[in-house]
């Protein structure tokens, strides 16, 4: 398998993987937010762990950049415990508006402060992205 479709089934994957996590937090019972993104992660490392051994990877695990890599770490944590937090406390579909808008607000952020220029192709994600929240939006609204 080539590289570049190699990486589309990763991404299918991870969405696959990352669309059961607010039906999953929904149906956890006696856990708060904390324990649930410890437990995330603790899954996810014995995972990405096992992989690697299986797959005869594991000394590519090196820690390098560790400044960075810690930052990002810490960043992600927030982000999860934030995400978990909203899952909590109000209906998927509104937490999940919220998340999946959050690549159009970069995108949009990087070039009023940044002055990136942006892709004519990010511009046709943007709008497919902004199309399946609406489409998910108007499906919670029908369902009250």
């Amino acid at each position: 398998m080539n590289t570049l479709k190699s990486g589309y089934m990763h991404l299918v994957y991870y969405a696959l993987f990352n669309g059961f996590v607010g039906i999953l937090v929904k149906e956890a019972q006696g856990l708060d937010t904390l324990a649930i993104v410890f437990f995330r992660g603790l899954i996810a490392t014995a995972f990405i762990g096992l992989m690697a051994v299986l797959l005869r990877q594991a000394r590519t695990l090196r820690p390098c950049h560790l400044r960075a890599t810690l930052l990002v770490g810490l960043l992600q944590g927030l982000m999860t415990i934030l995400i978990i937090g909203a899952l909590r406390l109000t209906a998927v579909a509104n937490a999940l508006f919220l998340l999946y808008t959050a690549p159009v607000f970069a995108v949009v952020l990087a070039r009023l402060f940044l002055k990136e220029r942006i892709a004519a192709v990010t511009w046709v994600g943007i709008g497919v992205t902004l199309l399946g929240v609406l489409l998910t939006r108007a499906v919670a609204i029908i369902r009250l």
